[in-house]
């Protein structure tokens, strides 16, 4: 079967020297293993997937983000720029180079020499759902939409790259606009903003038309009508069928081509009926299987598993810094020390994870673990930081998760297992996904057990989602000054892809671990699959397959 075109990750060595990003996506590999089953098969008229549910709401700066939705917005949304797709470390998938951009919506773009603005060219035939030619005015009204609408998270995840559209995006002409910002450091991340889910652009054309004195940007009627289909995407809701499953085909409008024109989403509850499905040829993929379910489906010949190591989950635990025990930082380290990382990464996850020791992504170029403190399951370490804490007789404490997570409450019990050895007795507390979620953010707990991902795998991106002062995110409630000089130092170092860059990421780094405020544990893999009759399925950094991309053979 012939490789994937890009065969490694590679330094994006001259994107923010001016060098304009005009590649198209390009990709030619087999997604894997010898012909299915004619009963997998999949042909131009549409695939169906086993999904977990039907969003329940239909816009990004609105609404909560349940199963399905990712899917839906990357789909049906464009974006000025895009990450390609590469080789996986399996060979056989594929996965997003966070380090590379091309065109999108933008067929290119520029950079000033002081590496300050970005100046992106649109292209002339990208059209929406709705028929409407993009403009730059759909560039600066999407992004004044995001950041005037309450409920959007835009604002956060972008700050401190974009805090004011109105003076950083400028219409050039019909089809040039702009982005300015105040760091030259902050062009990895703004191109990673760009083309992630929050990146999207909408047609405003459209989204004026159905505006109100209550509604003035359409949010509310984008975010409540599956069919409103404003985005410059390769797909559009075509149907859905209450909460058992929603359909999606081909956007004629969209500029580019797409081999599957019909994809259906069938809500399958269970992880373990959602792999039989696809096994039995059912379905043509399977999506949130659990890693006994993906290991299962690993010697079906008719069935692609994606089984190489990088991943953007991780398994985390943040130990809240404002209560006790967990104001203490030699507690906070004593726990790292108890908790079984390698035992997680087998029983847990089957294989199917590695140990994660911080919090950035190891893969990207420049990337260095010189300095940080390698914890690992020493009952005795983790005794004699207590007693070094006066706390020779061992610390009670409760460890909260949310429920519907299979893997974290099985992590939640290893640990608390694990941790009795050290001289830890945890209080297991699981939490419906709600009250959990408001609860986190509150700063209620002693400490929270989670699995997560960052979408933008860049550095600053990463370091500050769980650390930004005074962030909803930052559920370890920890900060410290001499980190956030660090990260500042980092981001004026330039490009983090590069040597320089990773070992100033690498310094803020050092002062996370040391300070123990989150404890790394697990980057588990991936675990999706697909009928060996689809070529060219690609693991986003958002959970999601981009079907524009895949090709039935």
């Amino acid at each position: 079967m012939p490789p994937f075109r890009h065969l490694a990750r590679r330094p994006r060595r001259a994107i923010l020297a001016g060098i304009a990003a005009t590649a198209a996506l390009a990709l030619s590999a087999c997604a894997g293993g010898t012909s299915a089953d004619p009963s997998a098969s999949a042909d131009a008229d549409g695939i169906v997937v086993a999904a977990v549910g039907v969003p329940v709401s239909w816009a990004h700066d609105s609404g909560v983000i349940t199963p399905g939705k990712y899917d839906y917005l990357t789909l049906s949304q464009g974006f000025l720029v895009k990450n390609p797709y590469i080789e996986s470390d399996d060979g056989v998938t594929g996965l997003q180079d966070v380090t590379s951009f091309e065109g999108d919506l933008a067929e290119s773009y520029d950079v000033s020499e002081d590496g300050l603005t970005y100046t992106f060219h649109l292209r002339e035939d990208a059209v929406s759902a709705a028929g409407n030619p993009l403009t730059a005015d759909d560039v600066v009204w999407t992004y004044e939409r995001k950041f005037a609408t309450p409920t959007s998270s835009v604002q956060f995840v972008n700050r401190p790259i974009l805090t004011d559209p109105a003076t950083q995006i400028t219409k050039i002409d019909d089809h040039t606009v702009s982005f300015t910002v105040e760091n030259a450091g902050y062009g990895f991340t703004l191109l990673s903003l760009l083309a992630n889910s929050t990146g999207a652009i909408f047609d405003s054309t459209l989204l004026k038309e159905h505006a109100t004195d209550d509604d003035p940007y359409a949010v509310s009627w984008s975010d409540t009508n599956w069919d409103s289909n404003y985005g410059f995407g390769p797909y559009m809701v075509d149907s859905v069928s209450g909460d058992t499953e929603w359909t999606m085909v081909a956007n004629p409008n969209w500029y580019g081509d797409t081999a599957i024109d019909e994809i259906t989403f069938k809500v399958i509850a269970d992880p373990a009926t959602r792999a039989q499905a696809l096994a039995n040829g059912e379905v043509q993929a399977a999506m949130a299987l659990r890693s006994v379910d993906s290991a299962d489906l690993l010697g079906n010949d008719a069935v692609v598993v994606p089984s190489g190591t990088w991943s953007s989950n991780l398994l985390i635990a943040p130990l809240v810094t404002n209560k006790a025990p967990f104001d203490d930082v030699l507690v906070r380290q004593a726990f790292q020390y108890a908790i079984p990382y390698e035992q997680i990464v087998e029983n847990v996850y089957d294989g199917r994870a590695t140990e994660a020791n911080g919090m950035l992504d190891p893969s990207l170029p420049g990337y260095t673990d010189e300095g940080l403190v390698d914890y690992t399951y020493d009952p005795e370490m983790a005794a004699d930081l207590l007693a070094e804490a006066g706390f020779a007789d061992g610390v009670e404490f409760t460890l909260t998760y949310a429920s519907g997570s299979p893997d974290v409450s099985d992590a939640a019990i290893q640990i608390q297992s694990a941790a009795a050895e050290a001289g830890f007795t945890v209080t297991l507390d699981e939490q419906p996904a709600a009250a959990f979620a408001t609860g986190r953010a509150e700063g209620d707990y002693q400490a929270i057990l989670q699995r997560d991902a960052a979408l933008v795998q860049a550095p600053s991106y990463e370091m500050l989602l769980f650390t930004g002062e005074g962030a909803t995110t930052n559920y370890s409630k920890w900060e410290n000054p001499d980190y956030y000089a660090a990260v500042n130092d980092a981001i004026d170092a330039g490009d983090p892809a590069t040597e320089e860059g990773g070992l100033a990421w690498n310094a803020a780094e050092q002062i996370l671990m040391d300070d123990a405020a989150i404890a790394f544990i697990a980057r588990p893999m991936a675990n999706w699959a697909v009928a060996s009759s689809l070529s060219d399925a690609a693991f986003r950094t958002d959970s999601t397959i981009d079907w524009a991309a895949v090709t039935p053979e």
